[in-house]
């Protein structure tokens, strides 16, 4: 399912005392981040799950709590901003950067996602409604360039947005001027389509480009700048206001006064996400606590519980048809037993498959790559 374009106004910022410069000398491990980024995952899935139920039963389960979960992809794409200014910033304008840069998002991104595409089109050679992609719109989707119509993993729509922006970060790294050019080219094209309400029709490129959930790249690069380079001092009380911003507005579209799917929701949840990004990242006291290792797994495995969650909601719903528990479990219990089945499964396939497939592509990579340069 889609998550398509939302409004209001987003509040502002108060006054908060002067940030201080500090070393860029930063911790990798962020554990309050990777917390923040299972959380959000679980928003998608929940969000997700919900909407299964309402297809056959005709309404939300538990009054609608989880609408505004489609915000977690605002926040994915805020922290993928942060994530990839903060860890590669020292490489801009370092062209000899550039490959592992490439290796890393190629490795990060592909390998699961491979996965998941295989596994969707074995699912649809087995059903008897659905049929099997073209060629070419296989070789699209295989890609993940910015293509017309419904992607084959439904959830995919985003990582096109992911590879746009990773593509003008690694122009920033052959050469940051012309890199800062295209950045600020991009953030003006985008802004100028939002306030003239410009379509580009069927342009599946363009629909991408200059789609407003772009914006949250650059709210995530501006929190990484500023965690790079100035001491915050009140990171907690910047937590705290983002998660108000964030679920405020998310209460407010769950009670239906706030439109989360229309163009500004994204600067609304974006914003929100920012600051809980922001806090995160500068909390030295987060960086030292001992969450619960389920919790802190969460994060580790977001990106296959994002990837993989529709995948496993349709497999547990269907077995749950084939035995007949759909007439007896009330509505709230199935929507709980999805939730954990999204969740759940995209735990088990991160640590089954993702990482070992990650790892078993790194290391190939490696091996080739000290074959072309020879012994040293």
């Amino acid at each position: 399912m889609r998550i398509g374009p939302r409004p209001t106004r987003p509040e502002t910022i108060p006054n908060l005392p002067a940030a201080r410069p500090v070393s860029s000398t930063r911790p990798t491990k962020l554990q309050g981040i990777e917390i923040a980024r299972g959380v959000a995952a679980c928003l998608v899935v929940v969000y997700h799950a919900a909407r299964h139920v309402r297809e056959d039963f005709g309404y939300l389960p538990l009054w609608g709590f989880s609408q505004f979960g489609h915000a977690g992809v605002d926040f994915f794409f805020v922290l993928s901003g942060f994530i990839i200014f903060f860890v590669h910033a020292k490489d801009l304008g370092r062209p000899a950067g550039l490959g592992h840069y490439v290796e890393r998002r190629f490795t990060r991104i592909y390998p699961l996602y491979w996965f998941a595409l295989l596994v969707t089109l074995c699912m649809t050679a087995m059903s008897a409604t659905r049929s099997l992609p073209d060629a070419g719109f296989l070789v699209y989707s295989l890609t993940l360039f910015p293509h017309a119509g419904d992607a084959v993993v439904g959830v995919s729509w985003t990582l096109q947005h992911e590879m746009l922006f990773y593509l003008v970060f690694a122009v920033a790294i052959v050469h940051a001027r012309i890199g800062v050019a295209v950045f600020a080219l991009w953030f003006i094209l985008i802004v100028a389509a939002w306030a003239t309400g410009f379509k580009p029709g069927e342009g599946a490129f363009f629909a991408r480009f200059l789609s407003p959930f772009n914006l949250e790249f650059f709210l995530g690069m501006a929190a990484a700048y500023l965690v790079r380079t100035y001491s915050i001092p009140t990171p907690r009380l910047l937590l705290a206001f983002g998660v108000l911003v964030f679920v405020g507005f998310g209460l407010a579209e769950n009670v239906g006064v706030f439109d989360g799917y229309a163009s500004p929701a994204r600067l609304a949840y974006g914003i929100g996400a920012m600051l809980m990004v922001l806090g995160l990242a500068s909390d030295k006291r987060a960086g030292n606590t001992q969450a619960p290792a389920l919790i802190v797994s969460l994060g580790t495995a977001s990106y296959a519980i994002y990837l993989l969650h529709l995948i496993a909601i349709g497999i547990v719903y269907k077995l749950m048809s084939i035995a007949g528990l759909l007439k007896i479990f009330p509505v709230w219990l199935i929507y709980l037993v999805l939730s954990a089945a999204g969740i759940f499964g995209g735990m088990l396939v991160s640590r089954m498959v993702e990482y070992p497939l990650m790892g078993l592509v790194r290391r190939a990579i490696s091996r080739r790559s000290r074959a072309l340069i020879g012994p040293t």
